[in-house]
């Protein structure tokens, strides 16, 4: 029953966690040639997430709201446990990019609810708005911070 949509998912999964891990390598590395490399996977990275979003919205919206009621917390176990281990594995990294583990896991939470958001109704496509008080604030699909060209904001 959930074949390609939940390949999606996973997919999906991994593309939020690397919207901001790659933010964080982009803005903390100190290093010219890492910085450019991982601005442009991060560039890469934002055009895959509004259109796994789109494909998911479009293939959970013909099911039961039950059934949607209980992939949503599922998925969220999936997203919890991967960024844990992100987390617990890149933690000296990400440290080193001036990104707290907790922040980091926060920031990844909140793309993350805006892209369920969404996927389940609750969004308009292409803002990737969090629920209110939820944390980090306004998303935008680049993966947060200032717009692609932009002032910066928080790493």
């Amino acid at each position: 029953m959930l074949g390609l949509r939940l390949e999606l998912m996973v997919l999906m999964v991994a593309e939020v966690i690397a919207l901001r891990y790659y933010r964080a390598v982009r803005d903390g590395s100190g290093d010219r040639l890492a910085s450019e490399v991982a601005g442009r996977i991060l560039a890469d990275e934002r055009r895959h997430v509004p259109f796994h979003r789109d494909r998911l919205r479009e293939s959970f919206r013909p099911l039961p709201a039950v059934v949607r009621a209980g992939v949503r917390p599922a998925w969220w176990t999936l997203m919890l446990g991967a960024c844990a281990v992100v987390v617990w594995d890149h933690g000296s990294a990400l440290r080193r990019f001036g990104v707290p583990r907790a922040v980091f896991a926060a920031d990844v939470a909140g793309l993350f609810a805006a892209v369920t958001g969404e996927v389940f109704g609750a969004g308009e496509a292409g803002t990737l708005t969090p629920p209110p008080g939820a944390p980090g604030g306004r998303r935008a699909v680049h993966g947060g911070g200032s717009p692609p060209g932009g002032a910066g904001g928080r790493a």
